[in-house]
């Protein structure tokens, strides 16, 4: 049955969460650092320096990364999507003035950790559906028996 099905399955995360989490807690710390050094590539990418009248440094752009994750982790859209431009650009704009580098830093960093996986991952989510397709067409002509 499907209830006994999903309550095995929570058993199986609380048991890996459990003895496993200081080294979940470990990689979602790498994970947002990560994000964070791609945040602060596409703004040096962008020509948005650490320096000057417009420049960002990395404390001011860590403490925007830092907000729009909070802003982000109410789920107004999937993904945050929006949502999470919209605070990038107007939060690093507000905290060092108005630069089109600052916008186009914002929108390459979307790109990268956004649009990119979706584009990456179509390809995979097809094949997945393709075979699933298959294997359903073998069950019901009896081909195929699940093992």
């Amino acid at each position: 049955m499907r209830g006994e099905g999903l309550a095995r399955f929570c058993d199986q995360v609380i048991s890996v969460a459990g003895t496993r989490w200081p080294m979940l807690t470990i990689w979602a710390a790498v994970y947002q650092l990560t994000t964070f050094w791609v945040f602060l590539a596409a703004l040096r990418f962008s020509n948005v320096h650490d320096h000057g009248s417009h420049g960002v440094s990395w404390v001011i752009a860590f403490a925007v990364f830092a907000f729009v994750r909070i802003i982000s982790a109410v789920p107004v859209t999937p993904g945050a999507v929006g949502i999470a431009e919209a605070s990038f650009a107007s939060l690093t704009v507000a905290a060092v003035g108005s630069e089109p580098e600052m916008v186009a830093g914002v929108l390459l960093f979307r790109m990268l950790t956004w649009v990119m996986p979706i584009l990456m991952g179509l390809p995979v989510c097809l094949t997945w559906w393709l075979k699933q397709r298959r294997i359903s067409k073998m069950e019901m002509t009896g081909e195929w028996k699940p093992g």
